[in-house]
């Protein structure tokens, strides 16, 4: 879990959740040595990441897809960031989905969310004086960035639960049938946080 922060730990261990093993990486170096010390769980481990962010922490490395993560070689089932691509420039973005695609065990998946905006840019900020305090990105572009670094889009779906919905490879390149009524597949997703479930070529 990249971009940890305590959600997952707590969900966890307060409402004794069932897994095997969990890594929470953070470029909170104060966050991840409060969890080291308090967390008293076997299954859990926690690495500081000094990664580079304008926003979060704007004296770390640059990111290079060949950036050598904290955990080594390890691999894993699964890969999840949430509200981390949100707050990432494109290229940062590319590196940190090369970055874990070296990480991934064949059968792993990887999930993520991002906003999405439909606009002529691929990438833009919401809040142009604060680079990364939300990055935004079209649904072109952030295809484009999960693909080039090895990675193939499964399903997408909107912040509500009720409005996921799943297609097989990109689902934003199915067409909407003809005669269905309702707003298009990209207008569903406009201004909204978007999981992305992804998996490798």
């Amino acid at each position: 879990d990249f971009g940890c922060g305590s959600r997952f730990a707590d969900a966890i261990i307060n409402k004794r959740l069932l897994v095997k093993s969990y890594t929470g990486i953070d470029v909170d170096r104060e966050l991840i040595e409060f969890l080291c010390a308090h967390v008293q769980d076997s299954r859990m481990r926690f690495f500081h990441w000094d990664a580079y962010n304008p926003s979060y922490n704007p004296s770390g490395f640059p990111l290079k897809s060949d950036t050598r993560f904290p955990t080594a070689d390890q691999t894993f089932d699964l890969i999840s960031m949430f509200s981390v691509i949100t707050h990432q420039l494109p290229s940062d973005a590319e590196a940190l989905f090369s970055i874990f695609r070296r990480c991934i065990r064949p059968a792993g998946r990887m999930f993520f969310s991002a906003t999405l905006q439909d606009m002529e840019e691929d990438y833009k900020e919401l809040e142009p004086k604060w680079p990364t305090s939300h990055s935004a990105y079209s649904l072109r572009a952030i295809t484009g960035i999960v693909e080039r670094a090895g990675w193939r889009v499964l399903t997408m779906a909107g912040k509500a639960p009720r409005a996921i919905l799943f297609r097989t490879h990109s689902f934003a390149r199915q067409p909407k049938p003809r005669g269905e009524k309702g707003a298009s597949v990209g207008r569903i997703f406009h201004f909204m946080p978007l999981p992305i479930a992804a998996e490798i070529h």
